[in-house]
């Protein structure tokens, strides 16, 4: 009993303080808890049926392309031959990933400046053999040229020769005006823009010109949206002929994936969209001006579009196979088709995470993969994004009430209707979550109801292995003394082959010389409880008689006899008060045969129709008379009775608030073998079977073994359980 009131004190401990942790991730994300519901979150998300965007393409920045056109990073003239070949494809829209915040360097475009310089102002500051060092930098005919000026040592070769030859090698190989170019002529490009966010120690540059304030918007209220310390832009050069700026500031999930858009940075009064956001309205053809940030919610172009934790727009992650790939060797060396690229939106940039180069890598200085840019495009376009609407903790809580309240429930009564609830609400959450996920784009959180269920069914197994209740394949075996005789006493219960559960429990206490066998009845399944409880109970008493009441009601034999019928009386007043006070419990009883050896004699406590036997000199005699409806018609010569009253028994504990066990005493003998035993043995094997199982051996255990096994041979309908001892003279 004392075992069994700990296990439910610390059991609804338990359950009380994970419900607790649950609730608290539910309104504020623990950790932990946050990285197990975004993989869940992943999963669903994978669930949805997809089908490849032919209408995006990504141009890889990948290890191919480096081996084909040389190390990372590349000159800005690739960028330029990449612009212009997809503007000769024509693509609809083209997004340009990499940020060029500084004057491309190049040493050899600096000395050409330079001797350009000196030939316009004052040629003799030209140093010797200056002109001749930059030879191996320029074109064939260009070499040529300059070289029979310089022969000539002539100043208007210089100005009429050399110095038209070098503005050309200049226009040729400043990459920046190649790129400005690219971007004039294309009129349909997205650069990115970004920001330093506080705990990034650089600081970009803060001066705002005509293509920044073009692309942002006045607002009052900028403290309510993510604020940025300063802003990089493009060289002037470069955003002036950009179709549109957006930033790249990604907010990344705590397991560094990226999940969410963030459609506007604040700063210095102003709101700057994403690089997702102005491609989105670039294909909606809509104005910057068309669209109403807000803190909760983003109105782009009458269409409302739910916001998350740090004002993110949710998308579902790409998968590899979502959108067309093409490397970035291919498209500049004209290996990509028209058709390929006509007509389509354009992501050039990198397929995983990378840094700013101006900034540390950290989760707001990481430029997003292109995929994941994709992803947000379409979140924008499509209206694919992904909602975690105000009701859902509130659902979320409601949800981990019901199952704390169906868990304290389970820690009484850990029977077949209290799992069934428990995986039926585990199934009926999952699928909930996953079809409004699949049908409605509605993110409910997973992870807690279902820790909270899972957390239900580990204090199903410790109970399990707190109780006594013997359950298939369990054994105990015990040896013990009085002062004239030897007791080897052993036990074994089993499931049977028909029940779902072992309802039987049995004790052998070695401290009092006590056996006990019971067989539990009663709805709800909580058979196990009574028998268990009952079993515990009588255990205890008489451990302790000092607990136990006076009894006054005339049971016969000695002060031993009546203290186990006490504890019995004990044992039914607890069980009768418990399934009266907890519905879950109503109904419930069992069986009970107790044995009590101390000295020459064992004394019995009987409740029901689990049975005593006595064998000695070879004749199994039954000591107790079993309480049934069939076999009190037999005593009172009425017959059999039919055969569906035969378990219906006419007293139990726990049933009524009083009972009035069967009590006896026997005086034993040298070579005396006792067995208690349920009706799962008696009624599957016969009285002759088991006498002679009982001769063959002098091991207990393994005489309740066999007994066991022959029940369940001959079919098994009920649980069986056997406590056999051997009783041998002290030598």
């Amino acid at each position: 009993m004392q075992k069994e009131k700990r296990y439910r004190q610390l059991s609804a401990a338990v359950i009380a303080g994970l419900a607790v942790v649950l609730l608290l991730s539910v309104w504020t994300p623990l950790p932990g808890l946050e990285n197990l519901e975004l993989a869940l979150y992943d999963a669903r998300a994978a669930l949805i049926p997809g089908s490849k965007d032919n209408s995006i393409v990504l141009v890889s920045i990948d290890e191919e392309s480096a081996h084909r056109l040389g190390s990372w990073p590349w000159p800005r003239s690739y960028f330029a031959q990449a612009i212009t070949r997809l503007h000769e494809s024509k693509a609809s829209l083209v997004g340009l990933t990499l940020l060029y915040a500084d004057r491309d360097p190049n040493p050899g475009l600096d000395e050409i400046r330079d001797i350009i310089r000196k030939i316009e102002t004052d040629p003799t500051l030209l140093k010797p053999g200056q002109i001749s060092a930059l030879l191996p930098s320029l074109q064939d005919h260009e070499r040529k040229s300059i070289q029979q000026a310089i022969l000539s040592s002539s100043l208007s070769a210089l100005k009429t020769v050399v110095l038209p030859l070098l503005k050309d090698a200049e226009r040729r190989i400043d990459g920046d005006a190649a790129l400005a170019a690219a971007l004039r002529e294309a009129q349909n490009v997205v650069l990115p823009v970004a920001f330093v966010f506080k705990g990034q120690e650089r600081a970009g540059t803060v001066s705002r010109d005509a293509a920044l304030e073009k692309n942002s918007l006045a607002v009052q209220n900028a403290g309510k949206f993510q604020s940025a310390l300063s802003l990089t832009a493009p060289l002037p050069a470069l955003s002036g002929q950009a179709a549109s700026l957006g930033h790249l500031n990604a907010i990344r999930d705590r397991d560094g994936a990226m999940r969410g858009d963030v459609p506007f940075v604040a700063f210095q009064d102003r709101l700057y969209p994403s690089f997702a956001l102005q491609m989105a309205l670039r294909v909606q053809k809509q104005p910057l001006q068309a669209v109403q940030p807000g803190v909760d919610t983003l109105v782009v172009a009458g269409r409302t579009i739910p916001l998350y934790q740090h004002n993110r727009v949710l998308f579902r992650s790409p998968t590899a196979k979502d959108f067309t790939v093409v490397s970035f060797a291919d498209l500049i060396e004209g290996k990509t088709t028209e058709g390929q690229l006509k007509g389509k939106i354009v992501l050039i940039g990198h397929r995983r995470t990378m840094p700013f180069d101006f900034l540390p890598a950290q989760p707001a200085g990481l430029v997003p993969s292109i995929d994941d840019l994709a992803a947000a495009v379409n979140a924008y376009v499509l209206g694919t994004q992904v909602e975690r609407p105000r009701w859902a903790p509130a659902l979320e809580t409601a949800a981990l009430l019901l199952c704390t309240f169906m868990l304290l429930m389970l820690r009484s009564a850990p029977g077949r209707t209290l799992c069934i609830g428990l995986i039926g609400a585990a199934a009926f959450w999952k699928l909930l979550a996953a079809s409004l996920f699949l049908t409605q784009s509605v993110w409910i959180r997973l992870t807690e109801p279902l820790l909270l269920i899972l957390a239900g069914f580990l204090l199903l197994i410790v109970r399990s292995a707190m109780s006594h209740v013997h359950t298939a394949g369990e054994d105990h075996s015990e040896t013990f003394e009085t002062d004239q005789f030897r007791v080897r006493a052993g036990g074994k219960s089993d499931i049977g082959q028909v029940r779902e559960r072992n309802e039987d429990a049995f004790r052998i206490d070695r401290q009092t010389g006590l056996l006990i066998v019971a067989d539990g009845v009663g709805g709800r399944e909580s058979g196990e409880v009574a028998s268990s409880m009952a079993a515990d109970l009588v255990v205890e008493c008489v451990r302790n008689p000092a607990t136990l009441p006076e009894s006054d009601d005339g049971s016969a034999g000695d002060p031993l006899t009546r203290q186990l019928a006490a504890a019995v009386v004990a044992a039914n007043a607890h069980v009768y008060e418990t399934a009266t006070n907890n519905p879950q419990l109503s109904g419930m009883g069992t069986t009970l045969t107790c044995m009590l050896i101390e000295g020459s004699r064992a004394r019995i406590a009987h409740v029901g129709d689990t049975r005593a036997y006595l064998l000695r000199q070879g004749i199994l005699e039954q000591v107790t008379d079993d309480h049934s409806v069939v076999a009190e018609q037999v005593r009172n010569g009425l017959g059999n009775g039919p055969v569906t009253m035969r378990n219906v028994l006419t007293r139990a504990i726990g049933v009524m608030p009083d009972v009035h066990p069967d009590v006896d005493e026997l005086e034993l003998a040298d070579g005396d073998v006792l067995l208690l035993c349920s009706d799962g043995l008696t009624n599957m094997v016969p009285d002759q079977e088991i006498l002679a199982i009982m001769s063959e051996t002098n091991d207990p255990f393994d005489a309740s073994a066999r007994l066991v096994q022959l029940a369940n041979k001959n079919g098994g309908r009920d649980n069986i359980t056997a406590v056999v001892a051997y009783i041998s003279k002290r030598r």
